[in-house]
């Protein structure tokens, strides 16, 4: 009764790979399942299953011979069609019981349909694949600017920057050290640090021209714009 009511696939074989039970989640037809106890597991699929894909029978022949072998659990995954011919993925697992002399009694295998975190797996990762291509792909057209574009955290931190920003960085001390040497340098910090936390505040973007001092002692002049980033939260 317990067998029965599991909503797992049970089957039950002798020594001989021959059916001695089978439970309604393994095969729904009473009838069926009365009609293949004794049956070995080659004549139930020639009777019963006919249209099982090729091949199935001797695989499961061969994890039997190789759980009775071996003597230990057996486990793989089967891929096989429903009765209405879809295919079905379904994780197998062979255990032997044996005697108290040591000699095999049974063996018994179980079935798990997996087909439904199959496909959410599938699915996932073909997710992550298209994430990375778009990903890489909005690395390359941000790469591509001329334009220096990054990303501030709320701690002042750069949590993002692209090719152009990157390259400009190491002629620059402006991100280099907490405290600048240069006097211009640390008046320049001081004005983005101000910009920074005005658009925090009001949460508007703003547009100004800004002096950036160079390591050379070059002043460049930039029309910098700043904005929110607004998370989806």
């Amino acid at each position: 009764s317990v067998l029965n009511l599991l909503p797992v696939e049970v089957a039950v074989f002798d020594i001989e790979h021959r059916y001695l039970f089978v439970n309604p989640a393994s095969i729904p037809d009473p009838a069926m399942r009365q009609q293949i106890i004794g049956l070995t597991n080659a004549d139930y699929f020639t009777i019963c299953r006919p249209a099982q894909p090729a091949g199935l029978a001797e695989q499961r022949e061969q994890y039997f011979a190789l759980a009775v072998r071996t003597r230990t659990d057996v486990t793989w995954e089967e891929m096989r069609t429903d009765q209405h011919h879809r295919p079905q993925l379904i994780l197998r697992h062979l255990r032997p019981v044996f005697a108290a002399d040591g000699t095999l009694r049974l063996v018994v295998r179980s079935g798990l349909d997996i087909t439904a975190r199959y496909t959410a797996e599938k699915l996932q990762h073909q997710v992550q694949e298209m994430l990375q291509v778009q990903q890489t792909f909005i690395r390359q057209i941000v790469d591509a600017l001329p334009n220096m574009l990054y990303v501030v955290a709320t701690d002042g931190s750069i949590s993002f920057a692209n090719s152009a920003y990157g390259a400009l960085n190491p002629n620059s001390g402006h991100w280099q050290t907490d405290v600048a040497a240069d006097p211009l340098v640390r008046e320049e910090m001081h004005q983005l640090k101000y910009l920074n936390e005005q658009v925090l505040a009001t949460q508007l973007p703003l547009t100004v021209e800004l002096p950036f001092t160079m390591n050379t002692g070059e002043t460049l002049y930039y029309q910098v714009h700043k904005r929110p980033l607004l998370r989806p939260d």
